[in-house]
């Protein structure tokens, strides 16, 4: 044996070492593969009457579905409170499926579709010029937020669309009275034409109220400091944006493109070596043909094309100089994440923007790009989108999607946005923008001011003042209701309207929902000339016109007898209406508008949906589907007597 060892000693070490290796370098993946395949068979619920376990490769399947929905924003689920739960959500999908309410890919396709039409609609309900959309945009934008494949949007389209059928289905139980159908469509249908003057206290002349005295500003800003514009009460708010000083250099492409057009490197014979390389390239279809012979043909298009190509070269030059000047400054600077820890020395070893536009002038023999700066104002991201060019340029530099100019300003390390991913930091210039003109821009923030409350009268600025003057000019319409609906009454509204400087505007249709939009399943109330969109002031509209006479004519109905004058508090508004005619809701629409499951849903009140967004709560359907996650089953599970005598018996 041993004189069989050593003849073979040789071999046996080469083959027994071959298997260590192999056994060493397979033993990190196998343990891996071991690894992942325990965590995707690990158990996540149980489900159903043979409590049937859902591991965790079923919950990554449903959070992708979770991540469309998301995207999608559907109003349904959101209202039963399934948008954020995939637990929630894989129960109702599961209850729609097994009621055979689910489709397939074209049900998917038919969901988007009606979304788009329903985007359509309320486009042109408020007036919008923007084109038409279709269900291929719609899967488009939802593929563009979700990161979703399209065959998993519409899987999931299909499954919101059966869980709809399942809230119809259960909308539509007989206990639901047809009359209380009937008194809501009434309500939310009937519209009425009026004419209406809006007493604006925010923009009205009248009453004339004093200046406000600093005590009385200093007491709002109190009141209001903190609170965001729109944000209090009757929408005042003055707390102060983010704000920023910024400095940029613009290398425009015009001056790229004179500083080549100027030069010889358009000449004749350049253009001809170009188009003899690649005829096709510009247009010359069949290769037997003489290229030379051709090119007076297409010399302007050679030129064209050539000089937009030494346009793009020499602007990926510039910018490559520009940023590599920019990194020597910063060559060595210890960083703490993504962001650099500056010297106390920084502001004089830092870059000089405008040294580096001279620097690139004489680089590349062009006129100098230009400098620019906010100087001393501070600006709002909202003041800096409206810069020229560089205000909505943008860099691809961190990631697929194009981050714009004012979007990398809000992350800002100093406005405590600030992100390993994007960063951006003050005195730091920031990666080179592209505008839509193909112009480059390179930035840097030089000071920063984050959001917050203004620490006197005059930063809080002129609005502070509007809104104390239009509280105090409220308080006095209110004071003279009485006179002013009498004023409306005796002399007419037109007559209230030039008394106040306001205008007479009539409504043809306000009505508390659309019927194009209650198709949808959606009720959205008609915009009030003077006041917009505001529930409680249609409602009041409609309330008024319905305690008229109904056994004649609107028009027969004193004028005096059908105007009326009502507060909106929270809008600091006096709103007068001289109701001209009322539409009630006719038997045949009634018909048409239940006829559509969806418009009926629409109709019904809170107390019915409660009922119904009940039967379809996540605490219902586990119940329903005997649905337990296993963490909390584990948790629930009690010791048995001996599990309780070892955890109390003491440790060896």
């Amino acid at each position: 044996m041993l004189r069989h060892l050593r003849t073979h000693n040789r071999t046996i070490m080469a083959v027994g070492g071959t298997l260590l290796l192999v056994s060493w370098a397979l033993g990190g993946a196998l343990s891996s593969l071991s690894s992942n395949a325990a965590s995707r068979g690990a158990g996540w619920a149980t489900v159903g009457a043979s409590s049937k376990k859902l591991t965790a490769d079923d919950l990554a399947s449903i959070q992708e579905e979770m991540a469309v929905i998301e995207a999608l924003g559907d109003p349904l689920l959101n209202q039963i409170g399934a948008s954020d739960d995939p637990s929630h959500w894989y129960l109702l999908s599961r209850e729609a499926t097994d009621a055979g309410l689910v489709g397939g890919l074209g049900d998917g396709r038919l969901r988007a579709e009606e979304i788009a039409m329903a985007i359509n609609v309320q486009n042109k309900t408020q007036g919008s010029t923007q084109p038409d959309i279709d269900g291929t945009f719609v899967v488009r934008a939802i593929m563009s937020k979700s990161r979703a494949s399209e065959r998993g949007i519409l899987n999931t389209l299909s499954k919101v669309n059966g869980v709809h059928r399942l809230n119809e289905l259960y909308s539509s139980m007989p206990r639901f009275s047809d009359s209380r159908l009937r008194v809501a469509a009434s309500k939310a249908l009937s519209s009425v034409a009026c004419d209406v003057v809006a007493l604006d206290a925010r923009t009205l002349a009248l009453p004339e109220i004093p200046e406000p005295s600093e005590t009385e500003l200093q007491a709002q800003l109190a009141k209001y400091g903190e609170k965001k514009p729109n944000e209090g009460e009757f929408g005042f708010g003055y707390r102060l944006p983010d704000r920023v000083k910024v400095e940029w250099i613009e290398i425009p492409i015009a001056n790229v493109r004179a500083a080549i057009e100027g030069s010889n490197a358009l000449d004749s014979i350049t253009l001809k070596k170009r188009f003899a390389e690649n005829p096709a390239k510009f247009g010359v279809t069949d290769a037997s043909l003489d290229a030379l012979a051709l090119f007076p043909v297409y010399e302007s298009t050679v030129r064209q094309r050539v000089l937009d190509e030494l346009v793009a070269e020499r602007m990926n030059e510039i910018t490559k100089f520009a940023s590599d000047q920019l990194a020597l400054a910063q060559r060595g600077l210890p960083k703490d994440g993504g962001f650099f820890r500056l010297p106390e020395d920084w502001s004089t070893r830092k870059p000089n923007l405008q040294t580096l536009c001279d620097q690139i002038g004489e680089q590349f023999a062009i006129a100098a790009p230009f400098y620019g700066s906010t100087g001393g104002q501070w600006n709002s991201s909202a003041d800096l989108k409206t810069l020229r060019e560089i205000g909505t340029a943008s860099t691809t530099k961190f990631g697929a999607n194009a981050l714009t100019f004012t979007q990398l300003i809000e992350r800002t390390k100093e406005l405590g946005q600030g992100s390993d991913t994007t960063p951006i930091q003050k005195d730091v210039v920031g990666p080179p923008l592209t505008a839509t003109s193909k112009s480059v821009f390179f930035f840097r923030v030089t000071d920063v001011d984050p959001s917050r409350a203004p620490t006197s009268a005059a930063e809080a600025g002129d609005t502070l003042k509007r809104d104390v003057i239009a509280e105090d000019r409220y308080a006095a319409l209110k004071q003279a209701e009485a006179d002013l609906l009498n004023l409306a009454r005796t002399e007419g509204i037109r007559a209230l309207a030039d008394r106040y400087g306001a205008k007479v505007e009539f409504a043809p249709r306000v009505a508390e929902t659309n019927p194009q939009m209650l198709a949808y399943g959606i009720k959205m109330a008609a915009s009030l000339p003077g006041v917009g969109a505001n529930d409680a002031a249609v409602r009041t509209v409609i309330d008024l016109a319905s305690k008229l006479p109904l056994d004649k004519p609107i028009a027969d109905v004193p004028e005096a007898d059908r105007t009326f004058l009502f507060p909106l508090d929270d809008k600091l508004i006096m709103v007068a209406v001289r109701i001209t005619d009322v539409t009630p809701l006719t038997l045949e629409d009634f018909q048409m508008t239940i006829s559509n499951p969806r418009a009926k849903d629409g109709l019904l009140d809170a107390t019915f949906k409660t009922a119904v967004s009940e039967l379809l709560s996540f605490e219902s359907l586990k119940k329903r589907h005997n649905f337990h996650l296993i963490r909390e089953k584990d948790e629930e599970e009690p010791k048995t007597e001996g599990d309780a005598d070892k955890s109390a018996a003491p440790k060896a």
